[in-house]
């Protein structure tokens, strides 16, 4: 029987053994065979009640597909490189590991995906790092918040208390002055009854000497 390319093969493989061979599931080769169908005998993309089956030639493009999207490619970039690949000059008798496939190095791609997962990891770390120092920073902003609320208390106390002492001295000169005025006012009053008892005995002692001399009536 001639492939779709026109490629006469005679071994036939069923899904379950395509899949064994690729080390894949049964639903992975329908899944290729149904995107490469192109590329794949009229056998492997048969009408719908009949069995599928596979050359030796579908199995071999089959692999090179599974391996290019194992590097990472997907099924656009697979189909444009089975397209440049060239089958044609395979007979019935060319073994499935022969057919000539480009190299694929998936080291470069794996290297890339473990750098991002090694980035990833380390960006989750550093989160998880954060996170579990929340609770210590949320208790350090409560203490200097308590700091600063009493620094605050504090100081308006000082602020009263400064206030009071203000008030306190003026009193103080006011009570000063008071006591100076009233200390004036009691030499003025204390020289005025020097002053009216002198008289009082000067007038007393002039009558009882007029009385004696005769000049009042006793």
């Amino acid at each position: 029987m001639d492939s779709a390319l026109g490629v006469s093969t005679s071994v036939r493989m069923t899904v379950k053994q395509v899949a064994d061979a690729l080390n894949c599931s049964p639903d992975t080769i329908r899944r290729y065979a149904n995107e490469f169908s192109l590329y794949l005998s009229s056998e492997a993309s048969p009408e719908r009640g009949a069995t599928r089956v596979f050359d030796e030639r579908d199995v071999s493009m089959l692999r090179l597909a599974r391996e290019q999207m194992s590097s990472g490619k997907n099924f656009d970039q697979v189909r444009a490189s089975l397209s440049m690949m060239d089958f044609s000059e395979n007979d019935d008798d060319t073994p499935v590991d022969t057919i000539t496939q480009p190299e694929v190095d998936p080291q470069p791609a794996l290297n890339e995906v473990t750098t991002s997962m090694l980035t990833l990891v380390d960006a989750v770390a550093a989160t998880q790092a954060q996170l579990a120092a929340l609770p210590e920073i949320n208790h350090r902003l409560g203490v200097i918040t308590e700091s600063l609320q009493a620094q605050t208390a504090m100081k308006q106390q000082m602020d009263t208390m400064t206030q009071d002492i203000s008030d306190l001295t003026i009193k103080n000169v006011q009570l000063t002055e008071d006591i100076q005025k009233m200390r004036k006012q009691g030499v003025s009053y204390f020289v005025w009854f020097l002053v009216g008892s002198g008289v009082a005995v000067v007038t007393l002692v002039t009558i009882l000497l007029l009385m004696n001399a005769g000049w009042l009536p006793r």
